[in-house]
């Protein structure tokens, strides 16, 4: 096979933990991928409704995921500026 690989080998991981279960996104780096240096973040995944036990907790994982999303919506707007 010939030309460029499709992927560099290198795996981002992005965590976040919501409640008891740590979700993930896996990003394989290309050649095509933004900046690796500076990569844009990922955003948080939203839980499904059966992740919550619905017993009003403190902490429920829907906020969880909302400040997750406000840090996130945050560094994307960060990243922007340094990548007009």
């Amino acid at each position: 096979m010939t030309g460029e690989p499709l992927f560099i080998g290198v795996v981002r991981l992005s965590h976040i933990a919501i409640g008891c279960t740590i979700w993930h996104q896996e990003t394989p780096m290309n050649d095509e991928a933004a900046d690796i240096d500076d990569p844009p973040p990922l955003p948080p995944i939203e839980p499904e409704a059966a992740d919550c036990c619905g017993e009003g907790c403190a902490r429920c994982v829907f906020d969880v995921y909302e400040e997750a999303l406000e840090r996130y919506e945050a560094a994307l707007a960060a990243w922007r500026v340094r990548h007009p």
